[in-house]
């Protein structure tokens, strides 16, 4: 248990500190033209999306077959993005001419910092000599 805490630990403190960003600077987020709701959206997303690939991560580290380790690590990066895409196609669809285009750019430099957390993440808690 103590094992899993750790591990969600991470991608958690990431999402509150960008949700506290989001909150605190909406006005000025709003004044860059980058909507808050969109960021927010894609932050929640990313964190499931995030948490989801961790617990296949951890699965595949109890295989022997290491590469079993890597497909899924490339398996969850492709997934999160695109199921990011596939997100924002949705919004700008369904937002028309009132979408926020820098908010997405906001959200795939989310799913950057997201990538690079878990990533992290996952190789620390694989540090094994033979690993």
């Amino acid at each position: 248990m103590q094992h899993a805490k750790k591990i969600f630990l991470k991608p958690v403190i990431v999402f509150l500190i960008i949700s506290l960003i989001c909150f605190i600077s909406a006005d000025t987020l709003r004044s860059w033209q980058i909507d808050p709701l969109v960021v927010m959206g894609a932050n929640l997303l990313l964190l499931n999306m995030t948490i989801i690939v961790l617990v296949l991560l951890m699965n595949a580290m109890k295989n022997t077959n290491p590469n079993v380790f890597t497909r899924t690590i490339m398996a969850g990066t492709f997934i999160k993005l695109m199921v990011l895409a596939a997100a924002a196609l949705i919004y700008i669809f369904a937002a028309g001419e009132n979408r926020s285009v820098y908010g997405i750019v906001a959200s795939l430099l989310l799913y950057v910092i997201y990538t690079i957390v878990e990533t992290k993440t996952i190789l620390e808690l694989n540090k094994k000599k033979d690993a």
